[in-house]
């Protein structure tokens, strides 16, 4: 007869004495007196009682407070397997009782603190937790402790590469997004996938899957505790040799970001501190200050960011197309230095200012009579769209005027049309006076 119908009918086999027992084996302050002989005891009645849903989850939760405390976590390891009793209970009713999942979860979350224990615990864990958090999506408190699992057991090599599988962490991604507004499962969730990037290819697959577009969203959550704080640090320092580093953390604008939630350089850390600079290493900076993603994207010659930067903001972010940061630097002073020619014709075609100074930052003779050429090209165009521009000002009331137009906002829509191919002066010449007044 089932156990659970037999408890129903006739009222639990065991005593609440027994119960009492079991939980105050696992009541803070841990009392170490006789504890082996705790431990026997609370593993033969959870074997006992192993379908009783609510004696499972009580020895779960006694569990995991008792390894809380690395020391015993690998004792009951080493000594009682007493992880195999977990995942036991967990393949059994994974997908039939949340509480008892938050419960084992948790168990297995402070279970995988210890380096040793680690050793020990079973592959198929990986599989069975990442299950459970899509099973219970609903009950963040089973999300957020079988991340914490998961993030323990990454800290693993074998358990690692486990994580790892492209099928493992497009999951992950998706949980972690489906859960963007809650702050203790992305804290959870970005001490796990640091210590997935810190694997060189697993960095560069996760930012391929979209992790920097996360880092954004976990950069603006508003998040401020220390931890979730060196996470996101350690994230992005194990990132930064991947080689689409760069060109993804400039397209989702995390310099900025990162300048927020990490700028000032209060209560860092003397640990912290590097992990910055280290994520700052492949940009050639060492303090973000005023330099924003359009340097980054001039610098790099990332035109095509650039173009998606306009094409998305133009309507309601002004852009100065002779923006310096705080070494005084423009967009085409990091176009000119770096050679990125591309950058700097679609720069100059943007009306952007080019001083010798500018054109005596680049070293290379070759690259210098280049950038000449495209700055002669381009100075038509410039020169006749700011004539254009000023004789329609004059022509419209300034009642009319947008308030604030200027000849980088007038002329950014020309830029995501035609000004790409050089047709911009064709397509200014019919719009002018309409495009000012609207």
């Amino acid at each position: 007869m089932n156990r659970d119908f037999f408890s129903c009918v006739f009222g639990p086999a065991y005593s609440p004495a027994e119960v009492q027992f079991i939980k105050n084996v696992g009541k803070f302050p841990i009392q170490r007196r006789n504890l082996d002989k705790k431990i026997v005891k609370l593993l033969k009645f959870m074997k006992k009682y192993e379908d009783d849903i609510l004696i499972q989850r009580i020895c779960c939760d006694t569990i995991s407070n008792l390894c809380m405390n690395s020391h015993y976590a690998t004792e009951m390891i080493l000594t009682y397997k007493v992880h195999k009793d977990i995942t036991k209970t967990l393949k059994k009713y994974y997908d039939k009782d949340w509480k008892l999942c938050w419960k084992a979860c948790s168990a297995l979350w402070n279970m995988a603190r210890s380096e040793e224990g680690r050793w020990h615990m079973d592959l198929e864990l990986v599989s069975l937790l990442i299950t459970i958090m899509i099973i219970y999506d609903d009950q963040k408190i089973v999300v957020n402790t079988a991340m914490g699992a998961l993030s323990n057991l990454a800290l693993n090599i074998v358990f690692k590469e486990k994580i790892g599988k492209p099928e493992n962490m497009k999951e992950l991604l998706r949980i972690i997004e489906n859960n963007y507004d809650q702050n203790k499962i992305f804290t959870t969730a970005i001490g796990l996938m640091a210590n997935l990037a810190a694997n060189t290819r697993m960095a560069k697959l996760l930012i391929e899957m979209g992790l920097m577009r996360l880092m954004k969203i976990f950069l603006e959550s508003g998040c401020v505790t220390p931890t979730f704080l060196y996470n996101t640090v350690a994230v992005l320092s194990n990132c930064s040799n991947s080689s689409d580093f760069i060109t993804e953390f400039v397209r989702n604008k995390l310099l900025e970001s990162f300048a927020v939630t990490h700028g000032g350089g209060a209560n860092l850390t003397l640990e912290m501190g590097g992990l910055i600079l280290h994520t700052l290493v492949p940009f050639g900076i060492e303090d973000p200050g005023m330099t924003t993603s359009y340097h980054l994207a001039s610098k790099f010659g990332l035109t095509e960011i650039f173009y998606e930067f306009l094409k998305k903001h133009h309507k309601d972010e002004e852009l100065d197309f002779n923006l310096k940061d705080q070494y005084g630097r423009t967009l085409m002073s990091y176009a000119i230095e770096n050679s990125q020619l591309e950058m700097v014709s679609f720069l100059a075609r943007c009306g952007s200012y080019v001083t010798t100074d500018d054109i005596e930052t680049n070293i290379n003779p070759v690259a210098v009579v280049k950038i000449r050429q495209i700055i002669g090209q381009n100075k038509v165009i410039v020169l006749e769209t700011r004539k254009i521009y000023d004789e329609a000002i004059i022509k419209t009331s300034p009642l009319n005027a947008h308030v604030g137009m200027t000849i980088n906002s007038y002329i950014s829509p020309y830029i995501l049309t035609e000004g790409r191919d050089g047709r911009i002066l064709d397509q200014v010449k019919r719009n002018s006076v309409t495009a000012v007044i609207q």
